[in-house]
């Protein structure tokens, strides 16, 4: 397995030595020295848990995490990122200078417990997001218990599913819509392309989708980034705030992306409103 990476934990202090993952072998002489421990009740609020899923890969959960981190971060929210895909660290590259950023291995039950392990070492009020990778469905279904039951921690469980229009996505969605409650559980759709929502007709007519909002899930937006600042924010590794003016972006991009994340925050706005609001 290839070795994780953990970057920038200037939110985070060091984990415990009993971790399993790779990446702190080097370092835990150093950690039993000034390792820290944030235990909760479960009167205390931690700061939620976001899970950015979808199952399939080229959905767009890279591109939404991203999107959520530089909303809270831009509204001076702390956060705590996951890349779940040790080997594809995207929050890594676009937000490793801004927080707190690891990488871990969550298509495995090991990855999932050193993921637990590390939660009592983020700050209280730290929000907590992981970008899930691709074909974890079937560890994130076994994992569904253990991340509910973080709750007696202090750490709420969002469950955010990044949609495809076609069908394997909304089966997919009906197995693992459980991971967190309905009301805490978001089905987003992705305009990218500017796609319109009637591509996503399998899901808007599905029994899936009247059970869902019914029980008080969220359909929500995700909005078009323009293919032209997509390529130069991917050129730059740049993240998506413009407070202070990323490397590598000129002033027409950085107009584009302030419309984009405006209209970020108010297609998102009931997300943002869940997460802050568990958070605090």
């Amino acid at each position: 397995m290839a070795p994780t990476r953990a970057l920038n934990t200037a939110n985070a202090v060091a984990r415990p030595a009993f971790c399993r993952h790779p990446i702190f072998s080097a370092q835990r002489a150093h950690n039993q020295m000034t390792q820290s421990y944030h235990y909760h009740n479960g009167s205390e609020v931690a700061g939620c848990i976001v899970l950015v899923d979808g199952d399939k890969g080229g959905v767009g959960k890279s591109f939404t995490a991203r999107s959520i981190t530089g909303h809270l971060l831009s509204s001076g929210t702390r956060v705590h990122c996951f890349d779940g895909d040790y080997r594809n660290g995207s929050l890594e590259r676009h937000y490793r200078n801004h927080c707190a950023v690891q990488r871990l291995d969550l298509r495995s039950e090991d990855g999932f417990s050193d993921f637990y392990d590390t939660l009592d070492m983020i700050e209280p009020r730290t929000v907590v997001l992981c970008d899930l990778p691709a074909g974890a469905g079937a560890r994130v279904e076994s994992e569904a218990e253990r991340l509910r039951l973080n709750r007696q921690f202090g750490r709420e469980i969002i469950h955010v599913w990044v949609a495809d229009p076609g069908e394997d996505s909304v089966r997919q969605f009906k197995e693992l819509q459980f991971v967190a409650d309905p009301t805490r559980t978001v089905f987003i759709i992705n305009m990218r392309g500017r796609s319109e929502p009637e591509r996503f007709t399998i899901w808007l007519r599905s029994q899936v989708r009247a059970s869902f909002i019914a029980a008080g899930g969220h359909e929500l937006k995700l909005p078009h980034m323009p293919v032209r600042l997509h390529d130069r924010i991917a050129l730059a590794q740049a993240p998506f705030l413009v407070d202070p003016v990323p490397s590598g972006l000129c002033r027409s991009d950085i107009l584009s992306l302030r419309i984009f994340n405006q209209q970020v925050a108010t297609e998102l706005a009931p997300l943002f409103n869940l997460i802050l609001g568990a958070s605090s």
